[in-house]
């Protein structure tokens, strides 16, 4: 039963982190939390912590499993990240092919909404330089 609980914390860190759901509570807080949202890392530190709460009494004695379990957990995470990242170029392409003009139409609208960022940073860039130029002047 350990081994299906060190499989579902895996693939829950993963998920969690593929699907955006710890960049959304970083923007909500608006603070960064690097050790959660890298999968390797939370899967790490879950299934450590799910391994030591549930061999409780012999833990000490087990550490070295503990760790090295944790760290193959961790290992496998980065390839299931990769795995799913594969799946979801599929399913683009996949979209594409079925809903063509709704995906053209977004591809536009992505397009000119890169177009007016680039613009308008450029422009932000440009009234900068212009400031340090007339102070230095």
């Amino acid at each position: 039963m350990i081994v299906l609980d060190v499989v579902a914390v895996t693939l829950a860190a993963v998920l969690v982190n593929h699907m955006g759901l710890i960049e959304a509570i970083e923007g909500i807080i608006r603070y960064k939390l690097p050790v959660i949202n890298c999968s390797r890392c939370l899967t790490f530190w879950a299934s450590l912590a799910v391994l030591i709460a549930s061999e409780w009494t012999s833990a000490i004695r087990h550490m070295p499993v503990i760790v090295a379990t944790s760290f193959l957990a961790a290992y496998v995470a980065q390839w299931i990240e990769l795995l799913f990242g594969i799946i979801d170029k599929q399913y683009d392409k996949i979209y594409a092919k079925i809903y063509p003009e709704e995906t053209a139409k977004a591809k536009a609208e992505a397009e000119a909404g890169a177009d007016t960022a680039h613009a308008e940073s450029a422009e932000t860039r440009l009234s900068e330089m212009r400031e340090i130029n007339n102070e230095l002047s």
